[in-house]
C-alpha cells in the first residue's frame, strides 16, 4: 500500500468486524447494473471470501450460511458448525420465548427485566459486557436551539440517574464526555452535565427564552423512554417538549438526510459506535461540519472550525500520547 501521509488507521481498518468487508472487484463488474457497482445484485448476494458461504436469503426473515469446503482456513480449525440460521425476530417476548425452549442457541437485545428473568434459567448463559456503543441525543444547532445556552439549559434539565437507573437498572453506566468510557483516548476527567434545574432555567432566562417554549423530540417505539423522561424534567422550567413518533424508516431518512428546520426536528435520539477502537472514527462522522446531513451522523449540524481542524488532524496521527491530547 502506498500513501499520502501517514496512514495509522490502517491495520486497525482492515481487522474492523464492521464496515471494513473485502468485496470482489471481478464479482462486482460482472453485475454492475448501470454504474451502481452491482449495489442491487449486492442486496441479495454475497461475494466474500470467508469460510460460510450464503445459501438461502429471505429478506427480513432469515438467512442461512453453510460452511465452504473451499475456504482455506479449516485445516486449522476444527469444530466449527456445518450451517449457521440466523433468524430475523423484531419481538422481544418472542425472541426469549425461542430462546427459552431451546429453539435457538443465541438470542440478542432484551430488557433488563428479561436479563435478570433469564439469569435464573440453569439452561441459559447471560453475558453482559460494556462495549463501544453509546445511546445519545442530538441537539439541534438551529431553530429554537441554535443559541448554545438553549442546548446547555437542555442538558442540565434531562435526569440522567433516573434514566440509567429506571430504564437500564444500573446495567448502563452514563457516558461521561461525548465519548464512551472504553474508547482509546477517553478522558475520565471531562466535563460531564449533572441534573441541575435551576441552573437550567438560570440560563433559559440568560438566552432571554420565555416560558412555554415548544420543542419537539422524534422518536421511534424502540427509543421513546428518553421522551417521556425528558417531557416531565423540562415541564418543570417551562419548556414544552412534543414527542413524535415516526416510523424507522422516515426517521432515519430524516436522520441522514439534508432536510433543513423546521422539516427537521430540534431533537433526535440514536445510538452510534466506531467501526474500530479509535477517538477519530468517532469524532469525525459525529461532529465534523461535512458529516453533517447526508455526510454523516452529525444529525444537529453541529459546526466547529477548531473541532473540525483537530479531527482532519488526527487521521495522521501515530503518536499516542499526541492523539489523545488533542
Amino acid at each position: 500500500f502506498e500513501f499520502n501521509s501517514p496512514t495509522p488507521l490502517l491495520a486497525k481498518a482492515l481487522s474492523s468486524g464492521y464496515g471494513a468487508y473485502v468485496v470482489s472487484p471481478t464479482t462486482v463488474q460482472a453485475n454492475d447494473k448501470e454504474g451502481d457497482l452491482g449495489h442491487e445484485w449486492l442486496q441479495n448476494n454475497e461475494a466474500g471470501s470467508g469460510a460460510y458461504v450464503l445459501t438461502e436469503l429471505s429478506p427480513n426473515q432469515q438467512a442461512v450460511l453453510t460452511k465452504s469446503e473451499d475456504w482455506w482456513g479449516w485445516d486449522e480449525h476444527e469444530g466449527y458448525f456445518d450451517k449457521i440460521v440466523f433468524k430475523i425476530v423484531p419481538e422481544q417476548a418472542s425472541r426469549r420465548s425461542l430462546i427459552e425452549k431451546g429453539d435457538v442457541d443465541i438470542a440478542l437485545n432484551f430488557s433488563p427485566e428479561d436479563w435478570e428473568a433469564m439469569s435464573e434459567n440453569p439452561d441459559i448463559v447471560v453475558q453482559l459486557s460494556e462495549g463501544l456503543a453509546l445511546e445519545y441525543v442530538v441537539l439541534g444547532d438551529y431553530g429554537p436551539l441554535e443559541d448554545p445556552l438553549v442546548r446547555q439549559a437542555l442538558s442540565y434539565a434531562f435526569d440522567y440517574d433516573g434514566y440509567a437507573d429506571g430504564i437500564y437498572k444500573g446495567y448502563a453506566p452514563r457516558a461521561v464526555g461525548p465519548f464512551p468510557r472504553n474508547l482509546q483516548c477517553h478522558d475520565p476527567e471531562v466535563f460531564t452535565y449533572e441534573t441541575d434545574l435551576e441552573k437550567a432555567k438560570e440560563l433559559l432566562e440568560e438566552a432571554g427564552v420565555a416560558d412555554g417554549l415548544e420543542i419537539r423530540f422524534w422518536t421511534t417505539a424502540e427509543s421513546s423512554d428518553f421522551g417521556q423522561i425528558m417531557q416531565a424534567q423540562l415541564a418543570q422550567i417551562g419548556v414544552d417538549l412534543k414527542i413524535e413518533s415516526r416510523e424507522t424508516s422516515s426517521y432515519i431518512g430524516t436522520f441522514y438526510g439534508d432536510q433543513e428546520w423546521p422539516e427537521r426536528p430540534e431533537m433526535m435520539g440514536w445510538t452510534w459506535w466506531p467501526d474500530y477502537n479509535d477517538p477519530t472514527d468517532w469524532a469525525w462522522v459525529l461532529f465534523h461540519t461535512y458529516a453533517s446531513g447526508s455526510g454523516g451522523a452529525n444529525a444537529g449540524f453541529y459546526s466547529n472550525e477548531r473541532a473540525d481542524e483537530i479531527m482532519d488532524l488526527a487521521f495522521t496521527i501515530a503518536d499516542e500520547e499526541v492523539l489523545c491530547e488533542l
